[in-house]
């Protein structure tokens, strides 16, 4: 039986580059601590995690070291700057 992987995510220029507590150097793979993300309005802190942010390489080469097959990759534009990528949908197969 087949494995199917549909993965849709921001692209990681977003948080590399434009989330203010990001590392703002997109090849940069120490941990960073920042907030954890509120969904709640009022924007209180839920408390401080550590991130590790990752190049579009290292999921890709992640998918394939996990024995999957690179079908499609999608990047889509940002909603605010049709320029950059703002996310992007990956399918895979096993």
């Amino acid at each position: 039986m087949a494995a199917l992987l549909l993965l849709n995510e921001f692209h990681p220029i977003q948080r590399k580059l434009f989330w203010t507590e990001g590392p703002q150097d997109y090849f940069q793979t120490d941990l960073v601590e920042a907030d954890v993300p509120n969904p709640d309005v009022t924007g209180v802190s839920l408390g401080r995690c550590l991130y590790r942010f990752w190049t579009l390489g290292d999921i890709l080469t992640a998918v394939i070291k996990a024995g999957f097959t690179i079908v499609r990759l999608d990047e889509h534009p940002d909603r605010t700057d049709s320029t950059i990528p703002g996310s992007f949908t990956l399918l895979a197969l096993a």
